[in-house]
């Protein structure tokens, strides 16, 4: 079987296993009870595990990660240095946060220590991937099974955490533990935040959300930020333009998988425009959510992560394990279906593995979003509908 087959091959293993997944949280709905519960962390352990040992496969992210840590440990800064290697991100500087940056660089020290070969240091580049994994498993355990499920065997964070090493399990932990400390302390409700910021920037779109009745702790959100960041400040922010030029093409300019974005660049008819106007509906939308909006705290969280990656112009299925611990709130369907259709984008690693040539918003893309923005119309739809009759009622 070729390299393709094999790739075709591992797609419908990955949809399939989607649809156990449904078939066994849908099981699990009249489930209560502590054996119930060990059972969900039982299978979901032993699921994690045995997928550990495989090298990624479907990613080269953790030769990025490797070559970051490796950087670092030279004592060079990795937001002014570009790497000349074949790795993803080749010739642009770092972009993800500096706890990332931080962690890199003891993941790769560990690494450096189990290993000699490049090749077994990235796949041990995995590692703070998988801790802080288990960490949102813990937070969540606390749930009951039917709850719990929804996150417990959901194929990605397996896939994309303990086979693929995206280290994304860092903010995703991190927010989790912002929504678990909501109502108990609210200084650590802004302090996870903002370590989910220092991760990776995305996180930043829930402050407005928080932030509603809690604004005494909120100043420690930019704590995590300026501490870490003192780490690798050159004392001149001209030096990090670049940088931030670069991480703003997730909005706008990277262009893999993007849904909303291509329609704002027909629109437009300039990448800039398109990337400054989906920037304006996203903050116009994450103001709603935080200002006027009635929904419970997870689901306009929830929202506004979906909100994110449906108008960026970038969406790799990793990204989808950015709000697949909401389900355990908030299971609606055409998320549930968007899940399941992502794994199709991964045909686009046949022509890079063979040409080194990245396509990532091919007509292929369309097979993911018509059916979800389909679903999410219709549902949208009756609930219009529904909405409409109780005003009948009423008056």
């Amino acid at each position: 079987m070729g390299k393709s087959q094999e790739l075709s091959a591992a797609v419908g293993v990955m949809i399939i296993s989607h649809i156990f997944y449904l078939v066994s949280c849908w099981l699990f709905q009249n489930k209560a009870g502590r054996r119930w519960k060990w059972i969900c962390l039982g299978v979901a352990v032993a699921a994690r595990l045995a997928v550990f040992p495989m090298e990624p496969a479907l990613s080269e992210d953790v030769l990025r990660y490797r070559w970051e840590g490796m950087i670092q440990a030279e004592g060079q800064n990795p937001y002014l240095v570009k790497p000349d290697l074949d790795i993803p991100g080749r010739g642009f500087r770092a972009g993800y946060g500096p706890l990332l940056e931080f962690l890199e660089w003891g993941n790769y020290e560990v690494a450096s220590w189990i290993a000699d070969s490049e090749r077994r240091q990235a796949f041990w580049m995995k590692l703070t991937a998988v801790v802080f994994e288990l960490g949102t498993l813990a937070l969540l355990a606390r749930l009951p099974a039917r709850q719990l499920i929804w996150y417990a065997w959901a194929p990605a964070p397996v896939l994309e955490f303990w086979w693929n090493g995206h280290n994304d399990a860092v903010a995703v932990f991190f927010v989790v533990a912002a929504l678990v400390a909501v109502g108990q302390r609210e200084w650590l409700v802004w302090l996870a935040l903002g370590l989910g910021i220092a991760a990776k920037w995305w996180p930043l779109v829930l402050a407005p959300v928080l932030v509603r009745g809690r604004w005494r702790w909120s100043w420690t959100t930019i704590l995590p930020v300026l501490v870490l960041g003192s780490l690798y400040w050159t004392g001149n922010w001209q030096d990090y333009l670049e940088n931030v030029q670069f991480m703003s093409g997730f909005v706008g300019g990277w262009r893999n998988n993007d849904g909303i974005f291509g329609a704002l660049l027909w629109v437009t008819g300039d990448v800039y425009r398109a990337k400054y106007l989906g920037f304006g509906l996203l903050a116009a939308w994450v103001a709603w959510l935080g200002s006027w909006c009635r929904w419970s705290l997870e689901r306009k969280c929830l929202a506004a992560i979906v909100a994110l990656l449906m108008i960026s112009a970038n969406c790799h299925p990793w990204y989808l394990t950015w709000w697949i611990p909401f389900l355990v709130w908030e299971a609606w369907p055409p998320l549930l279906l968007w899940a399941g259709l992502m794994p199709l984008v991964y045909e686009v690693l046949a022509e890079w593995w063979w040409l080194r040539n990245w396509q990532g918003s091919t007509a292929e893309r369309w097979w993911i979003w018509v059916p979800v923005w389909t679903w999410m119309g219709w549902c949208l739809g009756k609930r219009i509908k529904s909405m409409l009759e109780k005003s009948k009622v009423v008056f």
